[in-house]
Parts: C-alpha cells; sequence; structure tokens
C-alpha cells in the first residue's frame, strides 16, 4: 500500500506546532508496518535548507516538473527528495514565486496574502506528481490541516482519470485554524460551483479549506478521541459543529504520539543526567541543573513545574498570569520556555522581575532547552482552554514529571486523574483541573504541591506510571493503518457520497 503524506510543515525541516512533529512522525510508524510504502509531501522554504545545510543532509536533483495554472498564472516548480533513515522519502516542492519567504504562513506582521494560492498549488503538484516519484499511483493521500484542505476536490474534479483509485483521509490538527478565502477561489481552481454548499466548502459566503478537506475526502481524523467528540459542540466546534454533526459521514479520533527516541531520558544528550524507570538518580541532577538555568532556588520538597508552550490565550497563559503571586504561599517554583503574543511575553517579563523567587521565563525556543525543562521539572503544566491532543504531557511523563493538565481534548484522554485515595492505592499518572478558571488551576496546582511535599510515595507512584506507559506511535499507525486497509477495500468506491 502507498501512502502519500501532505503537509505544510514536516519536523524538523519546517515547523510552527505539533502539526510538524506529527506529519514526521506517523509516516515513520507506519513505514515500519509492511506492506507500507510511506512519503511526504511538503514544500521547500528557505528554512528547509537552513536546516539540511546544519543536519549535514543534501537533496537529490530536480524531478517531476510541473506546471499549475491559478487564475490565468502559471507557476512552475519541480520537487526534490531526501530519503530518510526510517525509510520514508519526503518529497520539497520548490517553487520560488509561492515559497521562497521567511514565514511558512506569514510575513513579520500579518498572514500572506495568496495562502490559497500557494497551498493549493502546492496541493495540485503533489496530485501531478506523486505517482511518478513513488514509483506508482499512491492508494491514500492523507492530508493535513487546512493548507491541504483542496486536495480533496482537487483530486475529484482534476486528477481522477490519472488517480482513479486513490482515496483520501483528512486529519484535523486544530479546527480553529480553517483557512477562509474569497469565493473567487472557486473561479481560480476552476471548480464547480456546485460544491459551494452548506454541505460543501462554503462558509459565510467565503471558502473554507478545512471545511473543504473534511467535505470532501473519504475519512476525517482528529488527534484525540475527546477532541472529535468536543468539535461537534458549540463550545468547541468554532461555528462548524452543525456540520460536523450532520455533515460530516465519517470522523475518527485517533490519538497522536510522540517520538520515544527523542524524548528518551535514557540517551538524551541535552540533559545533564541519564535515567529511566529503574534509576532516577539522574533525574535529581537535572533539576538541580534547571534551578541553575533558571536562577532559581528549590527545596527537594518544593514543588518545582515546567511549562513548554505558546505564549497566548489558548494555551491558557492569562489563567497562569493571574495565580504568579499566589505560587510562593502554595512552595512553587515556575520555570516557563515560550514564545507568542507580544502582550503576553511583556506580562511574563514583568511578572518575573516582581516574582523572581518563583518564576523564572526564558522568551523564546530552543529544543534543547526544551528537553531540559521536560527532564529537571517535578510538574509540567498544561491549562490549555482547548488542546486537540497535545504532545507535551506525553513527552514530560516519558521523563517522570507528572502533568498538571485542563480536562479537554487530548490531555484528557492522556492524562489519568482518579482522585487522591485512589493515587495513594497506586493509580493514576496526574492531575486534572475544570474549567479554565484561575481558582480552578490554583486549586490543582496547591493539590499537586501537597501531594509532593507530604506523600513522596504517592508522587513516586505517579512518576513510575507515567513513565511506564507506551507513548509510541505503533498503536496509532495500527489504527490508521487500518482505515487505510478499509478505504481500500473492493466495495468501497473513490468519492462516494
Amino acid at each position: 500500500m502507498r501512502i502519500a503524506h501532505v503537509a505544510s510543515e514536516v519536523a524538523p525541516y519546517s515547523q510552527t506546532g505539533g502539526l510538524a512533529q506529527v506529519a514526521a512522525a506517523l509516516p515513520a510508524a507506519l513505514a515500519s508496518l509492511p506492506p507500507t510504502e510511506v512519503a511526504i509531501f511538503t514544500p521547500l522554504y528557505p528554512a528547509v535548507r537552513r536546516v539540511l545545510e546544519s543536519r549535514g543532509e543534501t537533496l537529490g536533483p530536480a524531478q517531476a516538473q510541473v506546471r499549475i495554472a491559478f487564475d490565468g498564472r502559471d507557476h512552475e516548480g519541480h520537487f526534490q527528495s531526501l530519503l530518510l533513515d526510517s525509510g520514508v522519502t519526503i518529497h520539497f516542492f520548490h517553487c520560488p514565486a509561492l515559497f521562497e519567504r521567511d514565514g511558512i504562513y506569514a510575513g513579520p506582521n500579518s498572514d500572506y496574502s495568496d495562502n490559497a494560492e500557494r497551498f493549493a498549488t502546492f496541493s495540485q503538484a503533489t496530485l501531478l506528481a506523486a505517482t511518478a516519484l513513488m514509483g506508482g499511483a499512491p492508494d491514500v493521500f492523507h492530508c493535513h490541516d487546512w493548507p491541504t484542505g483542496l486536495l480533496p476536490i482537487l483530486l475529484r474534479e482534476h486528477h481522477r482519470s490519472r488517480l482513479p483509485k486513490a482515496r483520501t483521509v483528512f486529519t484535523i490538527h486544530n479546527l480553529a485554524y480553517q483557512g477562509c478565502f474569497s469565493k473567487e477561489l472557486i473561479n481560480d481552481l476552476r471548480l464547480p460551483w456546485s460544491a459551494f454548499t452548506m454541505q460543501g466548502l462554503e462558509f459565510y459566503d467565503q471558502v473554507n479549506m478545512l471545511k473543504a478537506g473534511v467535505a470532501f475526502s473519504e475519512a476525517t481524523t482528529t488527534v484525540s478521541v475527546s477532541y472529535a467528540n468536543e468539535i461537534r459542540t458549540p463550545e468547541f466546534g468554532c461555528h462548524l459543529e452543525e456540520f460536523l454533526q450532520y455533515d460530516c459521514s465519517r470522523l475518527l479520533g485517533i490519538a497522536n504520539g510522540i517520538d520515544v527516541k527523542e524524548w528518551d531520558p535514557a540517551s538524551d544528550p541535552h540533559i545533564a543526567g541519564g535515567f529511566d524507570q529503574s534509576k532516577v538518580d539522574g533525574k535529581t541532577e537535572c533539576r538541580q541543573a534547571l534551578l541553575r538555568e533558571y536562577a532559581l532556588e528549590a527545596a527537594s520538597d518544593q514543588l518545582l513545574v515546567g511549562m513548554v508552550t505558546r505564549l497566548a490565550d489558548q494555551k491558557g497563559l492569562d489563567l497562569v498570569a493571574e495565580i504568579i503571586p499566589d505560587l510562593h504561599a502554595m512552595g512553587v517554583r515556575l520555570v516557563l520556555l515560550g514564545n507568542g503574543e507580544a502582550q503576553l511575553e511583556e506580562r511574563f517579563r514583568w511578572l518575573s522581575q516582581v516574582f523572581a523567587d518563583n518564576l523564572s521565563v526564558h522568551i523564546g525556543f530552543d529544543t534543547a532547552r526544551a528537553h531540559r525543562v521536560f527532564a529537571g521539572a517535578d510538574a509540567f503544566l498544561m491549562p490549555s482552554r482547548f488542546e486537540p491532543c497535545g504532545l507535551g504531557q506525553m513527552a514530560a511523563m516519558r521523563y517522570g514529571t507528572v502533568p498538571i493538565v485542563h480536562a479537554v481534548g487530548g490531555l484528557a484522554d492522556t492524562v489519568d486523574d482518579p482522585g487522591e485515595e485512589a493515587m495513594a492505592q497506586g493509580l493514576g499518572t496526574g492531575f486534572h483541573f475544570a474549567p479554565a478558571t484561575p481558582d480552578q488551576l490554583r486549586h490543582a496546582l496547591a493539590r499537586a504541591a501537597r501531594i509532593h511535599r507530604s506523600a513522596p510515595g504517592t508522587w513516586a507512584g505517579l512518576m513510575q506510571r507515567g513513565m511506564k506507559a507506551d507513548w509510541s506511535w505503533t498503536a496509532s499507525a495500527r489504527e490508521y493503518l487500518q482505515l487505510y486497509s478499509q478505504l481500500n477495500a473492493p466495495e468501497h468506491t473513490p468519492d462516494q457520497e
């Protein structure tokens, strides 16, 4: 079975968030499950070249030259490929007119105005070149998030003759980002106006690229079971809840995994001391190193909490800011790594000056520092207002760092909070709070700090159970492979209503 994953970003070559990590890790996991041949299609940005150079990697020669028309303009491009150790080949689409820019989706001040043209052209190029690049027609195009949302309808309307048996799967990584553009896109792409309906890609008199991906793919997935249910409700549906309830014929939740080789405390080159489930002494060394790096002091019974996050309201950073003055009384120290909204960056800089004994902040991001936070903290805080899956809580548990999470989406699915009595009896992996208010967050932090201080045996059990859990991609990849196989069953007809 040939599987083509199509994504606007792929770690470590281009990345703004969790989508890039999934677009790299899921294909690698699938490639280990025969009989599958897996490739990734993604644009070639200038940032990709910089990463390739830093890794000592070289792309292959230009191949699969394509020309795509858009609103009377022709865009020419080609693909250059890289074979990874996993056996997956990444095919980078080189089209300077559309992708020779510093940002993936946006410049310094705003989104690129031609994003619809950029990513629709990339989808067309992938459909034109995939058969030649993969040595045969793909059985499944697996499309990730709004930038690839037009691929299923473009396949149906313009490429079905060359790809008569290809099926499409569309994954919603974050429903909040939908890709809405002028309805003139219908004419620009020579699509039928019959697709511009409430059951199709129309959304408040615009083309919604994410909605198109759902409407015209043969199966839609989200990145956790709870999120698949949440997005059918007004609270989390981002104005698509009725469409997802009544017009989405197939919506499945399949939880993400993490790269357990990258996130392995026993072999992590970025941390002060290695450790594993059987010997956790190295975690104490990592804790001390993290305190030195962030210029904090914390006794062994004081809870050291880490955060690695985008500074955004969605991530609940405003809730965290509200409870910073209470950290001292709770015996909590907080280290934060991240960047994002300018207002929140400035607020946390100020808070770290005023409450310097309890809060230390590094505005920015680098992978090595993130690993040190995961390894050195006692607990990991994720107060997201919504979280389709979340990867941080799983990485934290790999390092024996107990998660404290808002009980939504994938956070609720992956972190088990059975209550303190059950924790004392050997159950659970972390702490929930709900709803997303400063009071509930304060209560959860105080609860975790109290157990950490007064019940070290219970805390050690939480650590051990998190470290023993299987957070690899293997189980999720098997679910996806089963879905692909069902779509390729003889009785299934592509584009069936």
